[in-house]
């Protein structure tokens, strides 16, 4: 992702878990004259738990400008709060889908299971906190369809009035009841896995409502939590 946004000037668009590709990691220290079949060799193998990352589905890839896109770019369960407002996007909408993806990974569990743009914001909030400073940066650009959303002050209305976004009084209790059972992020994290402090860190830093603040992918490379899974590896590949 570093190569696709520093390198090519792309942004990816649509990533999820399905947009990567991983492989068992395989011993090629190892001669490949060797025969694969050799008990040792293939019990490491087999056991591995570690695994390549690759990207795919370029398809979608946008060439990154400083006027940003506004058409509706990644999968809603992935998608940056800027994409879902019309706000502009840059490459920093990738690194909210990250954030989104590692906790799923971490997790079992989606982060944003929304089909409301509204209901999605306002989980984003549970989650992050408001961003009144933020909002009122996005109001002043944004539709405005989404610029009722909120106040002048850059506060989001919620919970709003019914309107055309729910079909009945059954569905509108239910989004109102989906947002009220939401927590930040470390809460949810910490219910699900225990104290993981660097993992806590890595997403909600891939998770600002001000895309400029996210951690960039090369940032990211050089954070303690991938710090540790790497030097994980490294001893993995030299016990044997």
């Amino acid at each position: 992702l570093d190569f696709l946004h520093n390198r090519l000037h792309l942004v990816h668009t649509d990533l999820k878990p399905e947009n990567i590709l991983s492989d068992r990691w395989k011993d090629t220290k190892r001669s490949n004259f060797l025969p694969l079949r050799e008990d040792s060799f293939k019990a490491k193998n087999d056991e591995s738990n570690l695994f390549f990352i690759r990207l795919c589905d370029f398809g979608g890839c946008q060439k990154e400008s400083s006027q940003g896109g506004k058409h509706i770019i990644q999968t809603r369960h992935y998608r940056s709060p800027e994409v879902i407002l019309h706000a502009g996007w840059h490459a920093d909408a990738d690194m909210w889908s990250v954030g989104c993806i590692v906790y799923e990974l971490a997790t079992g569990k989606l982060l944003y299971d929304s089909h409301l743009d509204i209901e999605q914001i306002a989980i984003m909030s549970k989650h992050l906190g408001s961003d009144s400073v933020q909002f009122r940066r996005w109001r002043k650009v944004i539709p405005r369809e989404y610029y009722d959303w909120f106040t002048r002050d850059g506060e989001l209305i919620w919970p709003p009035k019914m309107c055309k976004y729910w079909k009945s009084e059954k569905d509108y209790a239910e989004t109102l009841d989906r947002v009220n059972r939401q927590k930040p992020i470390g809460a949810l994290l910490r219910e699900k896995l225990g104290p993981c402090p660097l993992l806590e860190d890595f997403i909600t830093k891939c998770l600002r409502w001000d895309p400029c603040e996210r951690l960039t992918a090369r940032e990211g490379l050089r954070h303690e939590f991938l710090k540790e899974a790497a030097a994980d590896f490294k001893e993995f590949r030299e016990s044997g």
